[in-house]
């Protein structure tokens, strides 16, 4: 079994689609961390979901959750989605926010990962833990990254490996440029490829906010997918 850690409902697929599209048809479970739905969001969280053109009333996540099992599905993947809240209702209030570092009052939240991922080391047993290297800053990507490194030791029998987060590292790829020439690059063929873009269209609140529109996603996403080498600790 091969887990794959997604910190947000489609950052597996727009980073690693194509290498788990390319993988035995449910041999992959991927992990969702920060799905929780939050009733009468406020403030950033609010604006969050207002600038993906959606009505306050809806049920944001519940939207997201959709769309990421349409997308599992196309990447014939499993999925499970982990009840905890993203960081904008954890305190984070803009987008500059999101990527300067996490917050002193957020320290909790590795935590609750750590402990969720014992279990599911403990139980599903996976020979190869797939999670985010951290590109970008993002509080909650590197919520992710502090929560695996920490239960790495107990577990040196399983195999670990990091994605490059996109389409964060393809927005500064000058600051990442010099780590990706040691990076693992994985090429997606025609049929690992065509899955991925298919699974990334189904996340529909999303492509139109983080790309424009399906070309410029596939322009940015569809050459190369890339892994650290080794990952780090």
């Amino acid at each position: 079994m091969i887990l794959v850690l997604s910190p947000h409902l489609d950052d597996a697929a727009f980073s690693c689609g194509g290498w788990i599209a390319s993988q035995r048809a449910g041999s992959v479970t991927v992990v969702t961390c920060f799905t929780r739905s939050v009733a009468e969001p406020e403030g950033f969280a609010l604006a969050c979901q207002l600038d993906k053109g959606l009505s306050p009333a809806v049920d944001y996540m519940a939207i997201r959750r959709q769309e990421d099992a349409e997308a599992m599905d196309l990447l014939g993947a499993k999925h499970e989605w982990w009840d905890l809240p993203e960081a904008p209702h954890r305190g984070y209030e803009s987008a500059a926010d999101l990527f300067a570092g996490i917050h002193e009052t957020d320290l909790g939240v590795k935590d609750d990962l750590i402990a969720r991922l014992i279990e599911v080391l403990q139980t599903a047993k996976p020979e190869t833990i797939v999670y985010p290297y951290g590109a970008g800053n993002h509080a909650d990507h590197v919520q992710v990254v502090l929560a695996v490194a920490a239960i790495r030791d107990q577990f040196p029998a399983t195999q670990y490996l990091q994605y490059y987060d996109q389409p964060y590292t393809r927005r500064h790829l000058g600051q990442y440029a010099s780590k990706l020439k040691d990076a693992y690059c994985f090429y997606p063929g025609w049929a690992s490829i065509t899955a991925k873009f298919a699974a990334c269209r189904a996340y529909r609140t999303q492509v139109g906010f983080q790309f424009g529109d399906d070309k410029t996603m596939e322009e940015l996403l569809g050459d190369t997918e890339y892994f650290a080498k080794p990952p780090v600790s």
